[in-house]
């Protein structure tokens, strides 16, 4: 189970791929043999075939994997954040919520971590437009365990669907201290705060927030989760006459375009042909395209470009807007 906890956890954190990554490669390969040479229960036979699946680009079979896992074994924390994880990147809001639900009766008080599945189902209730229940179960979660960044993404989303944006501010401002260490959250709770100043008007206090807290957990991470954060958050002060685009994007890491391509394309290749996964293609392609668009690259352009259009021909991009693909 260590290999499955370790490589899962890199692969969950997007910091790479293993088409790129040989050591993650190695990791994944090197888990799979282990597996194979001892005697494992079905549950740990389970997580490593789930791992896998999703290391190669299958994200929805692998939640299928971690569902049938917590089945039988409902408090089984690493296949529920593993699987919600998963089913965020789809876009799949619903599996989102029902994941939790159906386990959540389990997770009695005393069970360890169980504020933190508060959290968890928090976000989906969020994600399906239950915000009142969203912001009940997430501040229950708060009280018991401050420094749970989840929760805090969730009562930043509520703000924001209700355009609560002075409450937001505030919120994000009292609770910085609880959740500025997160490692996988900081720098989208960070962007949360900047999106209620963008809404103020206050773009120099949004641009600081971006410079102070937002590109440097980039350049420190390398990770997607914080490539998104930092390319729609420029994109956003762009579209509001706020600051020149390309030469903001010279700032990204050039590593890491290298990274979204092949992420991308790997995660193309392999999802289904099915709406949501249109839909989540979107969600992570829109702002790794933009930053190829706007000249801050030098070779990855055309290679995603003739990858996405031939994907696009096969009908696999069939629902993601096709402005959203390089033109040339």
């Amino acid at each position: 189970m260590g290999h499955a906890i370790s490589a899962g956890l890199r692969l969950i954190g997007t910091g790479s791929s293993r088409q790129l990554d040989k050591e993650l490669d190695l990791a994944v390969k090197t888990m799979v043999d282990v597996s194979k040479a001892q005697a494992l229960t079905q549950r740990e036979q389970l997580h490593v075939s789930a791992v896998e699946t999703f290391a190669n680009g299958n994200f929805p079979k692998a939640c299928a994997l971690w569902e049938q896992i917590l089945q039988d074994h409902p408090t089984d924390m690493l296949a529920l954040k593993f699987s919600h994880d998963a089913y965020f990147y789809l876009g799949y809001q619903d599996q989102m919520r029902d994941s939790v639900a159906r386990i959540y009766p389990f997770w009695s008080p005393d069970v360890p971590l169980s504020s933190y599945v508060k959290g968890i189902y928090s976000f989906g209730l969020m994600e399906t437009n239950f915000y009142d229940r969203a912001e009940k179960l997430a501040k229950e979660a708060l009280s018991i365990t401050p420094t749970d960044a989840w929760s805090v993404h969730t009562i930043a989303h509520v703000h924001e669907m209700r355009a609560e944006v002075q409450q937001g501010l505030e919120f994000m401002q009292h609770s910085e201290t609880h959740w500025k260490d997160s490692d996988m959250l900081a720098s989208h709770n960070y962007w949360h705060w900047a999106l209620f100043l963008i809404e103020k008007g206050d773009y120099e206090a949004a641009l600081t927030i971006y410079d102070t807290h937002i590109l440097p957990r980039l350049q420190a991470s390398g990770t997607m989760l914080d490539m998104v954060d930092t390319c729609s958050m420029l994109y956003r002060l762009q579209m509001e006459g706020s600051t020149p685009l390309p030469l903001r994007l010279t700032h990204l890491p050039s590593t890491q375009r290298v990274h979204g391509a092949a992420a991308r394309l790997a995660w193309l290749r392999r999802c289904p042909e099915t709406s949501t996964s249109g839909r989540r293609v979107c969600f992570f392609q829109f702002p790794l395209l933009s930053e190829e668009t706007s000249g801050s690259t030098q070779g990855g352009t055309s290679h995603s470009h003739g990858a996405l259009q031939s994907l696009g021909h096969r009908g696999q991009l069939a629902t993601c807007p096709h402005s959203l693909l390089p033109q040339t």
